[in-house]
């Protein structure tokens, strides 16, 4: 009896000690490293969430190109240019657009529904108004094939470059009026070289 006694006191005993010890405070763990290695891992976190933000600007607002097969006499083949989407289609903005796997630029002269009118010197008319182009340094016809006064087509746009005499651009059945959806973004400024 003794025994039994002394075994049901034994597992009192026990049974006190584990709940004493399920209400002490449990020791909480250190941070490996200390309060430098909250830091860096702060760091880390930091650097991270800019990263992700950058990628995601840069894609979808920001897009960074490389210009190629360029004809206009302000940007050069291999700057690295910055536009901002959505292309929001006014005239005279210079934009990026996808043609024949090339980045090249080209500057808005009309969207769908207008009406553009070349005449032999080079001037622009945009709805029958003459268009005021101080980024062209030098007007000329060029290498056109259209008949004018030419009605933008819906979808489309109309797009010269600046050096009018030598740039292939919607005077030019080779490109035409081009789809919207060709158009990267306008040209907010070059990003390289910083000439």
């Amino acid at each position: 009896m003794a025994s039994d006694q002394s075994t049901a006191e034994k597992e009192r005993e026990d049974s006190l000690e584990t709940n004493e010890a399920a209400l002490k405070p449990k020791k909480i763990r250190k941070f490996p490293g200390g309060k430098f290695g909250k830091t860096i891992v702060s760091i880390v976190a930091v650097l991270t969430a800019v990263g992700a933000l950058s990628v995601l600007l840069s894609f979808y607002i920001f897009p960074v190109v490389t210009i190629s097969g360029n004809a206009d006499p302000h940007y050069r083949n291999g700057d690295v240019v910055l536009l901002m989407k959505p292309f929001s289609g006014r005239p005279g903005q210079l934009c990026a657009i996808k043609w024949q796997n090339k980045l090249i630029l080209r500057r808005v002269i009309a969207c769908s529904g207008d009406t553009v009118s070349i005449d032999e010197t080079g001037n622009v008319f945009l709805n029958g108004e003459l268009l005021t182009e101080s980024y062209v340094t030098a007007k000329a016809l060029g290498k056109c094939d259209l008949v004018f006064p030419y009605e933008v087509p819906e979808g489309k746009v109309f797009v010269l470059g600046d050096d009018r005499e030598n740039a292939v651009d919607s005077r030019n059945q080779a490109m035409g009026a081009i789809d919207e959806d060709d158009i990267q973004g306008h040209v907010i400024g070059k990003i390289w070289p910083w000439t």
